[in-house]
C-alpha cells in the first residue's frame, strides 16, 4: 500500500510499501505509520482511527459526520467540529479529505493506494 498526504493541496508526506492487514470483502484496513496504529473501516460511512499510546483520534465521514479525540492518560474525550469532509473509494484506492475546526482550517487529503 502507498499513502499520500496532502495539506492544503501541497504534498506533505508520501509513504510507500506500507504493510497492511486487510479484510477486503469487509473493507477493513489496519496499518502502522510513525508508530501509530491506523484503522480504516468502510460501511455506509468511512471511519478513520489513529491510535497511539497517548490518544485515540476517530473521524467518521458520513451524512452525520463526527470527530473525537480521547486522551488516554487523562481519561477525557473531546468532540471536534468537522468543517468539511468527503470520501470515495474503489478497488484501487481510498481517498478522503477533511477540515477540522481545531486545525487552523488546514485541509488534510489522504489517498491510500491499495490496489495492484
Amino acid at each position: 500500500m502507498k499513502l499520500l498526504h496532502y495539506i492544503n493541496g501541497n504534498l506533505s508526506d508520501t509513504t510507500s510499501k506500507i504493510d497492511i492487514e486487510e479484510e477486503k470483502n469487509l473493507k477493513k484496513y489496519k496499518f502502522f505509520l510513525d508508530n501509530i496504529i491506523n484503522y480504516i473501516y468502510i460501511t455506509d460511512r468511512l471511519v478513520f482511527i489513529r491510535e497511539s499510546d497517548d490518544y485515540i483520534f476517530e473521524l467518521n465521514i458520513s451524512d452525520n459526520v463526527s470527530c473525537k479525540l480521547y486522551l488516554k492518560s487523562e481519561n477525557k474525550e473531546f468532540k471536534i467540529d468537522v468543517k468539511k469532509s468527503i470520501y470515495s473509494q474503489n478497488d484501487k484506492y481510498i481517498d478522503f479529505s477533511y477540515i477540522l475546526e481545531t486545525n487552523d482550517e488546514e485541509e488534510h487529503h489522504i489517498i491510500l493506494k491499495i490496489g495492484d
